[in-house]
């Protein structure tokens, strides 16, 4: 009612029969939901996309596969 028909937030809590502060409370309420939606399906969108912790340890250590995974001091080796 607010967005689609341009009506106040008097004019829906008397539609509605509550007050006008009633009404911004739902208002604030759905917003936040609707917030809270859209957040939520962004990261588990993002949470699809990302890596998984196994692949970034094998990239990580690819190559290296004498050396502990997470170490990058080089060995003796390859220092000489």
């Amino acid at each position: 009612m607010y967005y689609y028909e341009d009506k106040k937030f008097r004019e829906i809590g008397a539609e509605l029969d509550v007050c006008e502060p009633r009404v911004s409370q739902l208002h604030a309420r759905a917003l936040e939901k609707l917030k809270n939606n859209l957040v939520e399906k962004r990261f588990h969108r993002f949470m699809r996309r990302a890596p998984s912790d196994e692949s970034v340890e094998q990239e990580g250590t690819q190559g290296n596969w004498d050396k502990p995974s997470g170490t990058n001091d080089p060995s003796p080796d390859d220092v000489a």
